[in-house]
């Protein structure tokens, strides 16, 4: 009878194991990050409680080379302190915004937790927070067209309903002298400047018959908006 129990939670350990590999390289196209991922996912194998850093970063200044440029980064708290091999770091492509680089961090965290565990994110970005608080399961076409890093929200949803993962969000003061919002902080101003982008895939509606793309890309922010930009800049450069 044991040998049967432990032959079956085995069966269990191992299809959890392949779920959250899964999960990552099917999420995660370039290389090098994928292993990141997987590397932070296996040194986290065995807790039942995780706790996250996470920090975006958006270069605003126009007169700079890199404005534009998002950065992401987080850290596991481990045992009182900042457990700097368990961290990640990349840059985030295309529509930036500083809470796209704030929900990108948590992301990139989430992709990296065990399933079933009690998962705590940690971040300085009330604006990240409420958008994965709001009630986002409208399933109509219009609503799917104004949700704001819809991208990433869906991501952040599919992600901790397929690891039944218990998420809970803090809000943490920013430049407080936490040390881990701090790390998190430096890491996500180091990925601003890594080669190595982080892209999001699109979690399409089944309401869509088609997608709308500009250039090739998935337009990612509120389908109105965009286009009255478009229109207006049209103009000005008539």
């Amino acid at each position: 009878m044991k040998d049967s129990n432990f032959r079956q939670e085995l069966r269990v350990e191992i299809i959890a194991n392949s779920l959250e590999s899964a999960i990552i390289q099917n999420s995660i196209k370039e290389k090098d990050l994928e292993k990141n991922l997987v590397y932070a996912y296996e040194k986290l194998k065995g807790k039942k409680v995780i706790e996250y850093y996470t920090d975006g970063a958006l270069e605003s200044d126009s007169r700079k080379t890199d404005a534009g440029r998002m950065g992401i980064g987080w850290v596991v708290k481990e045992k009182n302190e900042v457990d700097r091999k368990i961290s990640f770091s990349s840059s985030l492509e295309n529509w930036p915004s500083s809470t796209r680089a704030e929900l990108g961090a948590i992301w990139s965290a989430l992709l990296t937790a065990l399933c079933k565990t009690e998962t705590h994110i940690f971040t300085d970005s009330k604006a990240a927070i409420e958008a994965l608080e709001r009630d986002n399961t409208n399933n109509k076409t219009r609503s799917w067209f104004k949700m704001k890093n819809r991208s990433i929200i869906n991501q952040i949803k599919s992600c901790c309903k397929a690891k039944d993962l218990n998420l809970v969000l803090h809000k943490v003061k920013g430049h407080s002298g936490n040390k881990w919002n701090d790390q998190a902080d430096r890491l996500a101003k180091d990925g601003k400047k890594k080669s190595a982008y982080l892209n999001i895939p699109e979690i399409v509606s089944s309401n869509l018959q088609a997608v709308p793309k500009w250039k090739n890309q998935v337009i990612k922010s509120p389908l109105r908006s965009f286009i009255n930009i478009i229109i207006a800049t049209a103009y000005e450069t008539e």
